[in-house]
C-alpha cells in the first residue's frame, strides 16, 4: 500500500465533511481550496484545506507543507 493510500485512509476517514459546519470558502490556491469551518469534534473554528486531485503531484506538495 502506498503512502498516498495510507494518507487517504487515515485522514479521509478521520475528517468527514459532516464533522464540519458553517463552511465558508476563504481562499483558493494552485492545488486546492481553504475553508473556514466549525469542527463539531473539537468545538473550534478551523481552517480546512482541501486538495484538488486532478494533479498527481499535489499530494506530495501538500505533505511537504
Amino acid at each position: 500500500m502506498s503512502d498516498k493510500d495510507l494518507f487517504k485512509i487515515a485522514f479521509g476517514q478521520k475528517f468527514e465533511y459532516d464533522s464540519f459546519e458553517d463552511m465558508t470558502k476563504i481562499g483558493k490556491g494552485g492545488f486546492g481550496s481553504v475553508y473556514k469551518a466549525y469542527s463539531k469534534d473539537i468545538k473550534q473554528t478551523v481552517a480546512l484545506k482541501t486538495l484538488d486531485y486532478e494533479y498527481e503531484y499535489s499530494f506530495d506538495i501538500f505533505i511537504r507543507e
